[in-house]
Parts: structure tokens; sequence; C-alpha cells
């Protein structure tokens, strides 16, 4: 009898397990909704981030040292913040992209649009190192920091006797008669320059007209607005004497042999960074938030200041070899934008300026 009951209870055990009868241990561990602990098994991430020397970096250097430390393969897509923001766009149901990195203003757009997801500084240990100037909310870590200046050909300047430039106004002279590359106003640094005109005359992100009004000015006596870096800097290396862009890209025009300086006007210039956000509904956000910890330790940091790129965290300093030339002193006027003001404006002024200000082009060049 006593055989025939164990026979009975280990079918009944048989069928149970066979129907799916949850398993406690197992529902406690999902209690919280949280994903599996497969999550740590992650084997790869792909980051979408901006071409050149910070493709670079993390193709070469910290991809492979991440690997290193953690067994995550880290795959790379190149392309600019815009771009990289359309692509999280069209991925929004089934994200391809688990790290996607934006100029700070494109940043503010993805988390407007819930493309990002919260971090905290029990996921990203290293947030409490970031200068708090680089900080914009709770859903990007800035990871490589720039300003958007002025930069000019020092050997130029001298050699014509023209007077150092102090203000976003002294940009628009007859003496660089055709000898400008300024950024077209649809790059970061483009409209950075058109805002800091406004601000320079009195406006701002709520009055852009005196921006325009100057930019106007500035066109007549430019022959073009250059799309991007790659074209302005064989603009700087064949003959022009001034430019509007990011620190590290007027950094770079100086590693390619130009004799350039980068100025901080009187009125002031944005520190901006590329930040990393983990896009929303990653499959492996927790090896996502790993490598933008790892971003934002000392060590990624110097070989983030050795390419050019202000380090973010308060303990890490700017070369030598770039602090001459990039550098900024404590009292120079830098300033954190308002990014969300900026991407409330940025598309009606960008199509005021590119109907109003580009048509004006060397209107003034004297050939």
């Amino acid at each position: 009898m006593k055989k025939m009951f164990s026979v009975i209870v280990l079918l009944m055990v048989m069928f149970l397990t066979a129907c799916g009868v949850p398993n406690p241990s197992k529902e406690a561990s999902n209690e919280s909704g949280s994903k599996p602990d497969s999550q740590t098994e992650t084997k790869e991430i792909t980051i979408a981030a901006n071409g050149g020397k910070i493709e670079k970096l993390i193709r070469d250097e910290l991809g492979p040292k991440f690997k290193e430390k953690y067994g995550i393969t880290i795959n790379y897509v190149a392309g600019s913040s815009n771009e990289i923001l359309t692509k999280v766009q069209l991925q929004k149901d089934n994200p391809q992209i688990d790290i996607a990195m934006y100029d700070s203003p494109v940043a503010v757009r993805a988390v407007e649009e819930g493309l990002t997801e919260a971090i905290t500084k029990d996921s990203i240990t290293g947030l409490g190192n970031i200068d708090e100037r680089y900080l914009i909310d709770e859903h990007s870590v800035p990871v490589l920091g720039y300003s958007v200046a002025v930069g000019y050909n020092t050997d130029i300047f001298k050699e014509n006797g023209w007077k150092p430039i102090v203000s976003w106004n002294d940009l628009v002279s007859s003496d660089y008669n055709g000898m400008t590359a300024f950024p077209d106003v649809s790059s970061n640094s483009g409209f950075t320059m058109f805002l800091s005109l406004a601000k320079a005359n009195g406006g701002g992100i709520d009055n852009m007209q005196p921006g325009l009004d100057k930019g106007k000015e500035l066109a007549a006596y430019s022959d073009t607005f250059y799309k991007n870096s790659t074209q302005i800097q064989p603009a700087m290396q064949q003959g022009a004497a001034v430019t509007v862009q990011a620190s590290y890209t007027i950094a770079g025009l100086h590693d390619a042999g130009v004799p350039v300086k980068m100025v901080i006007p009187k009125e002031g210039a944005p520190l901006q960074a590329i930040v990393a956000t983990v896009v929303k509904n990653s499959p492996n956000k927790k090896a996502a938030e790993e490598f933008i910890n790892y971003l934002v330790e000392e060590e990624s940091q110097k070989k983030i200041a050795e390419i050019a790129f202000y380090p973010v965290v308060k303990n890490v300093k700017l070369p030598e070899n770039y602090e001459s030339i990039i550098g900024f002193k404590e009292n120079d006027p830098v300033y954190t934008p308002d990014f969300a003001g900026i991407a409330k404006i940025q598309s009606e002024w960008t199509e005021k300026w590119t109907k109003e200000a580009t048509p004006e082009l060397g209107k003034k060049v004297k050939k």
C-alpha cells in the first residue's frame, strides 16, 4: 500500500511540473519585474557615437581594455548626433543600439522623446566625480568635454597686424575678406555661433533676432559656410584666418600644423559635452551602464584628455601640450547653456538663418 501511495505522489509531482506550476524560488527572484541574471552574461554591446578620433579611441583603446576587464565586446556604429538620434527613433520598438552618445543639445531631444533610460549613482558610481558644469539631466552622463569658441591663425594675425579677437562681434570684419571658415547653422558649432552673436548684441534664446542681424553682416565677408569640421580643416590649412569650432577640433588643427589658438570671447563660450545615454529598453542595460561607468573612470578620462577633449571628472587635467592651445583660465566666462531652451527654438531659427543670412554670403568680399 505504501509503495502504491509513493507511486501516486511521484506521478502527481511529474504532472504538476509538466503543467508549468511556478517555482516559488524563481518567482521570488523576479517579483520586482527586473530582467533575469542572464543580463550579466552579455557578451557584446553596441555603441553609436561620432566617427573620427572618438571612434578610434573607443575601438582601439578603451573598447579592448573594457573587454579584457569585463569580457564584453564593443560594437561601434559611427555617425553624427542627429544621425544617431534618427537611428534610435527608428529602432524605438526594437533597439539595436545599447549606448547612444550625443552632443548635449541632441541628448536633450532624445530624453524629451523618451528614448533614454534614467541613470542613478548606484549604477554609475563615477557620477559623483563629474564636474557639475557638464551635467544636464539624470538620463545623460558627460563623457568628453569641449567648448565651442573662436579659433584664429596666429601667424596670419601677426603678419597683418590685426587686433586680437575679444568679442563675438569681432568676427564681423572686412579685414577677414573671404578668409573665414565659419560653420553652417545646421551644425552644433554653427548654431552656437548664431546664439553667441545674439547674446553679444542684447539677445538670447528668447530673442535671436540680434544674432540674425549680425549674422547677415558676418555672411557678407565670407565666401561660404562649412557643413562640418572635415571641410573646415582644409580651409584653415589653405589660408583661412578665423573659425568657430569645438575646442577639440581647434586642437586637431594645431596637430595638423595650423598655427591656431582658441579664444573665449568676453561674452562667454558654452561648455558642452558628448554625453552617453542608455537607449530605452536596451536588452543589455547593465552592461551598457558598466561601460559608461568605465568611460568616466580616471584612467579612461586621461586617455580622453590625450586626444584633446576636456576631461569631465574633477581630478584629471588637460595635458600641457593642449593647455596653451585650447585651455581656459578659471576666470574665463564659460557657462552651461540652456539646452532645453535651445532644443525648442533651434529648428525655427535654423530655418530663418538659412533663408536670411546664408543668401548674404560673399556680398562684401573683394575679389
